[in-house]
């Protein structure tokens, strides 16, 4: 009966030992697991700013590249506006022309 109690007892020993291992693996894994969630949060703010100076970027670039796609459009304009003043006295000289081509056929 003795030593039936100390085989059982030597038994469960082992078997403590074994869920002492298996909590101290579990634990390693968590402080691990803890450990680069730190990190992650730590450097959380630092890619927020990174993600927003990229917006910040992408935005300025897309401002400037309207602007000169404005400053070309007027430019565009003020050329076709002087193109239009131009045609419109060529047509009043023709008509003029015209005028007294006509008078000069009628005399």
């Amino acid at each position: 009966a003795a030593l039936q109690k100390i085989k059982l007892a030597s038994k469960q020993t082992a078997q403590d030992k074994e869920g002492i291992r298996n909590l101290q693996m579990e634990l390693s894994l968590v402080r691990e697991e803890r450990d680069k969630l730190t990190l992650e949060l730590k450097r959380t703010p630092e890619l927020i700013e990174k993600a927003l100076a990229d917006l910040k970027e992408q935005y300025e670039s897309k401002v400037r590249q309207q602007q000169l796609e404005l400053e070309h459009s007027c430019m565009e304009l003020k050329l076709a506006a002087a193109s239009r003043v131009e045609a419109e006295q060529s047509l009043l000289q023709i008509q003029a022309q015209l005028e007294e081509s006509s008078a000069s056929l009628e005399r």
